[in-house]
């Protein structure tokens, strides 16, 4: 479980990420933090892709995209997901 400073933390790192469009960090930092190893595969993947092209297909958005609202809608603590969702 994730102490209030350490929420604060990763909260401004994704606000920080959102503001210069890494929205696929984010994806990794969501999956890394609270997603299941299916989902730190899927994104480790997707980061590969986006490297490889120079930027992210159109389905390897479609799939962060989804894996990332897979973690949030399952999160326990619920408060915490809807402030990392108010700053993607």
């Amino acid at each position: 479980m994730m102490d209030f400073h350490e929420k604060m933390k990763l909260l401004q790192e994704i606000a920080k990420n959102t503001d210069i469009n890494s929205h696929t960090e984010n994806a990794i930092l969501i999956a890394w933090h609270f997603g299941n190893l299916h989902h730190k595969k899927q994104v480790d993947q997707i980061r590969e892709k986006h490297r490889e092209k120079g930027h992210l297909p159109l389905f390897a958005g479609i799939a962060r995209d989804y894996i990332v609202k897979d973690i949030l809608n399952n999160m326990k603590d619920r408060n915490l997901a809807k402030q990392i969702h108010g700053n993607l």
